[in-house]
């Protein structure tokens, strides 16, 4: 009976810890986000302009653009999950 509470506990542990990573993640990834597209994009562009854009549709219009040429994928990446 031991055993299994301790398992139990164990796993809902991990359950948990890995349902914090994934939401601070996300929290992370639009954090930069709004910080690179107000550097990078917004003397231009107004985040609404992108709303409902596909990701594909983004990055390939993204990396036609000077001021995106030296942003990695990931950062584009974070872009776009900012303005969607």
């Amino acid at each position: 009976m031991k055993k299994m509470l301790s398992v139990c506990a164990a796993v809902f542990f991990t359950l948990t810890t890995l349902a914090l990573f994934q939401f601070s993640e996300r929290n992370a990834f639009a954090a930069t986000g709004q910080s690179l597209f107000s550097k990078k994009c917004s003397s231009c562009h107004q985040a609404s302009q992108f709303a409902g854009m596909s990701k594909t549709k983004f990055v390939k219009n993204t990396k036609k653009m000077s001021a995106a040429k030296k942003l990695t994928s990931k950062q584009i990446t974070s872009i776009w999950k900012y303005v969607k």
